[in-house]
């Protein structure tokens, strides 16, 4: 062995020896809630809030040594003192320092993750689920132990030294230095109480966290450092790719710092500035969060009270231009309004149909029972002469008009029962929290799209499935989802960004010119072409981004997505009513269920069949019975369904009746229109006296023209 050789493996022995002193030297280990490290040289200990979850760890690189609590990572030094932390977007399960690399697994209840550590961050893209006990983590443990409120302690030097020690063993808690601003300010330090709020601001923490911030430092009177962490949550959740595009449900918004709730509060106590402040911010980073419609009506009330009326006029209007995208341009709560219609046509196709059989019935009820006497009476009749007893049932002595319409009202029940289906699963599947938080991406995301069970070959899922992609950076798979979901302006807008990404922008803009000429209306191609749309979306995207501007979907879309249109949802109940009617959101007992879907069916089948089959001679003529004559005066219209217009003035009693009854609080149809005003009732009662008035005219020409032809059969006798 040459002598250069030699001095390299006794260097490499010697690097090893000094490694496994200094492991033998320093142990550092995990009891409950404390890290201690034993040895020459690094024996501390440091105590974590319980509130921030349990300790995961620790991995020991020699320079630092790392441990998770619950959701945040911390970096600690041979001394223990904090070095950097990162908020997971999950409380940790796993460490793993093999390899030469940091890895950290984190938890969103069965879904695990995995992030790499790259110079104090997490490698690749963050998307922060809306977890409450993940976001506000970090509030919790520095309220833990607090005897005093923090906004307003009794004895604020004695909790600034308290807070400014805790700050000094976790400088990288921002609420703990909010608090300490508030202190060091009340008791006089007001350089100290600069410090710690600017401090307190360059953490570098997702948006929740400013907006947990700003909402303490507007509670103590703070407006400038609340606003400056506004604005900084703003950029934050824009670089996190969170967009105004896409909707935020009340969930996600109590997660991710509740401002909305923060509003309210504002607006309760009349602090018309400061509301004008939080509102702003959600028209900026999430106008359409659930319920914007309500507050933002509120707060132009507010504003009309105080004389400003041009402001409250541009508040509903921007409410009414966020109804564009939506189900038939009816606003956030489309798909109950459409829900309502159908719950409503439905009821009043059931009260037609009732009318129907009953005034029939108690029309040919005696006629029948005399043509059944010769074969052993109504009941005894089905045993003696089936076939004959078959072809004397009620409904044989209805017109062939008669008929006609029995058939098409219960295929406008079908119809109906399918809309209503549609529109209530479709709202509850549209509306789950992975579709309404404000972003796509991450493995929470993918795993709730998962549990919704997508159809793989709708070009709307295949869509979303590619903007997710395009959000995480994955270009191989957002180009494979987008080649799948056919030719629409948002996917050729998307195309385009990937071109530009690539490094070619000429194919990029050719991209944008065919998006533009396909959908005209749509902002995000108007906007990398640089034709300077307005709007909410583009004003966005030039404050708190660069580079050209993704398209996403609106909530036609999104409904597409996630359960298919009504056309698809009228055709499928046509191929297979069995299949549908059975899953029905009835709330009935699965016997009850098939016992109502088997008559409704069967009831189907047969009108249709007896389509065929002839009146029973003489019904047409028959006497009408006085049980007839009351139930036609009280069903306008049924008299008269062997023409057009019978159908129609009876459908118009239906639902004149049905909705009065909403009026009484008999049904609730809350979305479709408000029934407690004096002025609906008024043009319901109206209704009824008109139809009242019509059927009664009706019926005395009718009488009058039945009269003559009995007595013309009667002379041709």
């Amino acid at each position: 062995m040459t002598l250069p050789m030699t001095i390299r493996v006794l260097r490499t022995l010697l690097a090893l020896l000094f490694a496994l002193a200094g492991l033998a030297a320093a142990q550092v280990a995990v009891q409950d809630h404390i890290v201690r490290s034993e040895g020459e040289g690094r024996t501390w200990s440091r105590t974590f809030e319980r509130a921030l979850g349990p300790l995961v760890g620790p991995v020991d690189t020699g320079e630092r040594v790392w441990i998770a609590a619950g959701p945040q990572l911390y970096a600690l030094s041979s001394q223990g003192a904090v070095l950097a932390r990162l908020h997971l977007p999950g409380e940790a399960v796993a460490l793993d320092g093999s390899g030469g690399e940091l890895r950290v697994t984190v938890r969103y209840g069965a879904v695990n993750e995995t992030f790499g550590v790259v110079n104090d961050t997490l490698d690749g893209r963050v998307v922060y689920p809306p977890l409450a006990n993940v976001t506000s983590s970090l509030e919790r443990a520095a309220r833990e132990g607090l005897s005093f409120d923090p906004r307003r302690p009794l004895d604020s030097r004695g909790a600034a030294a308290l807070l400014r020690e805790r700050a000094r063993r976790d400088p990288s808690n921002p609420f703990t230095l909010a608090y300490l601003s508030v202190a060091a300010r009340n008791a006089g330090d007001a350089q100290s109480a600069q410090e710690a709020a600017e401090s307190a601001l360059q953490t570098r923490d997702p948006f929740f966290v400013l907006v947990r911030l700003a909402r303490f430092f507007d509670s103590v009177g703070q407006s400038a450092l609340a606003d400056r962490a506004l604005d900084l949550a703003r950029q934050n959740a824009a670089d996190l790719g969170y967009d105004p595009a896409l909707p935020m449900n009340r969930a996600a918004l109590l997660a991710y710092g509740n401002p909305l709730g923060y509003l309210d509060l504002l607006l309760d106590q009349q602090k018309t500035r400061r509301a004008d402040a939080w509102i702003r911010h959600l028209r900026v980073l999430s106008p359409r969060f659930e319920g914007y419609r309500d507050v933002y009506a509120r707060y132009a009330d507010v504003l009309e009270a105080q004389g400003r009326d041009g402001e409250a006029f541009d508040w509903r209007r921007f409410s009414d231009e966020l109804s564009s995208g939506t189900p038939y341009n009816l606003g956030p709560n489309a798909l109950l309004a459409v829900r309502d219609v159908a719950r409503l046509a439905t009821l009043a196709v059931v009260a037609s149909l009732l009318a129907m059989l009953l005034s029939f019935g108690a029309r040919a009820w005696t006629q029948q029972g005399k043509d059944l006497a010769p074969l052993g009476g109504r009941y005894r009749s089905w045993a003696r002469h089936p076939l004959s007893r078959l072809r004397r049932i009620l409904l044989s002595y209805w017109g062939f008009g008669e008929k006609l319409v029995l058939v098409a009202l219960l295929a406008a029940l079908l119809v109906v029962l399918g809309a209503w289906t549609w529109s209530s699963r479709t709202y509850v599947r549209a509306g789950t929290d992975v579709l309404n938080f404000g972003t796509y991406g991450g493995a929470w995301f993918y795993d709730g799209l998962e549990r919704l069970g997508l159809d793989v070959a709708s070009r709307e899922a295949r869509f979303v499935r590619g903007l997710a992609a395009q959000l995480d950076d994955d270009t191989a798979t957002a180009r494979e989802q987008y080649g799948l979901a056919g030719k629409s302006g948002c996917n050729l807008n998307n195309v385009g960004v990937l071109l530009a990404g690539g490094g070619d922008p000429a194919t990029a803009r050719a991209r944008y010119r065919d998006a533009l000429a396909l959908s005209p209306n749509l902002v995000a191609p108007a906007y990398n072409l640089g034709l300077e749309p307005g709007g909410f979306e583009t004003n966005f995207q030039r404050a708190y981004r660069v580079g050209p501007r993704l398209c996403y979907p609106d909530a036609r879309s999104v409904g597409a997505a996630v359960d298919g249109v009504l056309t698809g949802e009228i055709r499928t109940i046509t191929n297979n009513p069995w299949a549908y009617l059975t899953r029905f959101p009835s709330g009935l007992a699965q016997p009850l269920q098939w016992a109502w879907v088997g008559l409704l069916l069967f009831a189907c089948g047969l009108s249709f069949l007896w389509l065929l089959v002839p009146r029973v001679p003489g019904s047409k003529v028959a006497r009408r019975p006085w049980r007839y004559r009351l139930l036609a005066f009280l069903f306008p219209g049924v008299a008269f369904l062997d023409v057009a217009w019978g159908l129609v003035l009876l459908l118009a009693w239906a639902t004149s009746l049905v909705a009065g009854g909403a009026t009484l609080g008999l049904a609730r149809f809350p979305y479709l229109l408000d029934f407690s005003g004096a002025g609906v009732r008024t043009t319901l009662l109206l209704a009824l006296a008109v139809t009242y008035g019509l059927n009664t005219l009706l019926l005395l020409l009718d009488e009058v023209a039945h009269v003559r032809r009995v007595r013309a059969t009667s002379a041709r006798a």
